[in-house]
């Protein structure tokens, strides 16, 4: 799962876990910041979340570092004058490591943290397979195929 977030006029995508330099935001490094401004979210189901539904959703984050950029030359001249003008600018970023992104919008209600996630999703995995088990008949076999592709993939079952 990833989300789009726009932070001082700039688009950043993030995920749970990463460390994404972004626009200066005031505060000392270990302090909790919470980014408001979420234009998108894509789920591990493919779902993709705009527009309004997304507005109530919030990212978690903790601040890294506070650095400055390269410096950026900015020189100007005027031919045949006696014109020359250089400057440097360094812009200012804060390095936040993204905590969880919460959700809630519509039916749907979920928060996404990094060392929970895969545990709850194995757990809700292994349940709907001992479901799937005792009702071999009446389920399809897509759904079945699913439910096996979703167990490799968190490492419940090995072929």
């Amino acid at each position: 799962m990833f989300a789009i977030i726009q932070q001082g006029g700039k688009q950043y995508k993030i995920a749970v876990g990463t460390t994404v330099g972004i626009e200066k935001i005031e505060g000392s490094p270990g302090e909790k910041v919470e980014l408001n401004d979420i234009l998108l979210i894509h789920t591990d189901e493919g779902k993709t979340i705009t527009g309004d539904e997304v507005k109530k959703t919030v990212a978690k984050a903790t601040i890294v570092e506070q650095y400055k950029d390269k410096k950026v030359i900015i020189f100007k001249k005027k031919r045949r004058e006696t014109y020359r003008k250089r400057f440097g600018h360094r812009q200012k970023h804060t390095m936040v490591k993204i905590d969880e992104i919460n959700y809630k919008g519509g039916e749907e209600e979920w928060r996404i943290k990094k060392d929970k996630a895969p545990q709850e999703m194995a757990e809700i995995v292994t349940q709907n397979i001992w479901v799937l088990n005792a009702l071999e008949d009446s389920v399809s076999r897509e759904v079945r195929l699913l439910f096996g592709r979703m167990a490799l993939k968190l490492n419940l079952v090995s072929m």
